[in-house]
């Protein structure tokens, strides 16, 4: 009996955890600022927020490497994205658009003055993109008000960015999808690991096929 009631206040939490709702702010102006907030709680990610405690230096006897990750390209993206599409799709339809994206307010200005040829074609894909993925977002989530503008300045150097972007979850409906897209993501994430380094791999401003 005790057994019972145990096993019935677990499922009650676990079930109380599930309906907490995530909300994750985005803000960028003269600086990105990323917020998160679980229930009541509320917590800047970052920038984080450093503390006054001094931290030891750390001696290096200059043997040691790190070991870095292999930057993507647009194959590799690419590759991402056919990969994970099918699951994320079938998750987010399961979740019957509980997710909720507000505000959407982006403002994108791409710096073209040092290769304008290059921004614009990285402004037709950028757009094209938006175009594409935009209508089948706002079939799988609620978007009460998408405002994205991209724009190229040839006189910048680099690129602005502005607005703001809101996400509402709860967790049961994130752990639904991120188990849908589990399998897929590591399957992709053991053959993208096993290709060679970067010095074989096409740069990110190759055009993709």
């Amino acid at each position: 009996m005790l057994f019972l009631w145990i096993l019935g206040i677990l499922v009650l939490l676990l079930l109380l955890i599930c309906l907490l709702r995530i909300r994750i702010l985005v803000e960028a102006d003269q600086a990105v600022t990323l917020n998160l907030r679980i229930g009541p709680i509320i917590r800047q990610l970052y920038p984080t927020i450093k503390k006054n405690e001094p931290k030891p230096e750390k001696q290096s006897n200059g043997t040691e490497k790190k070991r870095t990750i292999p930057k993507p390209t647009v194959s590799d993206l690419r590759d991402a994205y056919y990969a994970l599409k099918p699951a994320v799709i079938k998750a987010l339809c399961r979740t019957r658009r509980s997710i909720r994206i507000y505000p959407l307010d982006i403002t994108v200005i791409l710096g073209g003055r040092t290769d304008p040829a290059e921004t614009a074609e990285t402004y037709g894909y950028s757009s094209a993109a938006v175009w594409t993925v935009m209508p089948a977002l706002e079939q799988l989530l609620t978007i009460p008000d998408p405002r994205i503008h991209l724009d190229m300045d040839f006189e910048a150097e680099k690129t602005r960015l502005h607005g703001s972007v809101g996400v509402d979850i709860r967790i049961g409906a994130l752990l639904m999808i991120a188990l849908g897209a589990a399998i897929p993501a590591i399957r992709w994430l053991f053959k993208y690991m096993k290709k060679p380094n970067n010095a074989t791999k096409q740069p990110l401003s190759d055009s993709a096929a």
